[in-house]
């Protein structure tokens, strides 16, 4: 799915699905040549689109208010979150909202 963030551990590097195709975005490589971000690069990025946090030095995953799935055979977006009273919601998202997903 387009946008869609991939860690790999084994090799540590993040991928991301563009137009269908898988693209490293970043990872800890010391080769020049695939054009990897450094991990200072890639940190700053994921603060700057709001995956990650910095707090008091380290980095922190953002907090989380909701998640958007996409349904494989419609692509329909449905965005599961909690209410104020901790009862578990869905709705369906507008094709007009723009989400990460």
């Amino acid at each position: 799915m387009d946008s869609e963030l991939v860690y790999c551990r084994e090799n540590r590097r993040l991928y991301i699905i563009d137009n269908g195709k898988i693209q490293i975005i970043g990872g800890s490589s010391s080769s020049q040549d695939d054009n990897d971000m450094t991990d200072t690069e890639l940190f700053e990025k994921l603060q700057e689109i709001g995956i990650v946090k910095n707090t008091n030095g380290k980095l922190e995953l953002s907090d989380v208010s909701n998640i958007v799935f996409v349904n494989d055979e419609t692509n329909e977006k449905f965005k599961v979150y909690i209410d104020a009273y901790g009862n578990l919601k869905t709705e369906k998202v507008n094709d007009s909202e723009e989400t990460l997903s």
